[in-house]
């Protein structure tokens, strides 16, 4: 059994999957998270990567530096601001 003492370093990571559909617009879309809009957000939101490919999308990995107590908000946050972002282009 693995113990984490987050009285050391309280930052901590908060994750989220992203799933898009893969089409042929060429549109790259791209947001910043504000950091006074989002003030438990303490670094990123960064991409980190491709988790998984489907047959017409792909899912995407983004992390954000926040406090224990924050990470379920910042998830949010985060789902939040790609909402957003894909209702803006649409």
């Amino acid at each position: 059994m693995t113990y984490l003492n987050y009285t050391l370093n309280p930052k901590t990571s908060a994750f989220i999957e992203l799933s898009i559909k893969i089409c042929d617009s060429g549109d790259t879309r791209q947001s910043r998270c504000d950091k006074e809009q989002y003030p438990a957000i303490i670094e990123g939101p960064y991409y980190k990567g491709v988790t998984a490919l489907g047959a017409s999308g792909v899912d995407l990995l983004l992390v954000a530096k926040c406090k224990e107590e924050d990470i379920y908000q910042v998830q949010r946050d985060m789902n939040r601001e790609i909402k957003l972002l894909f209702d803006a282009k649409t």
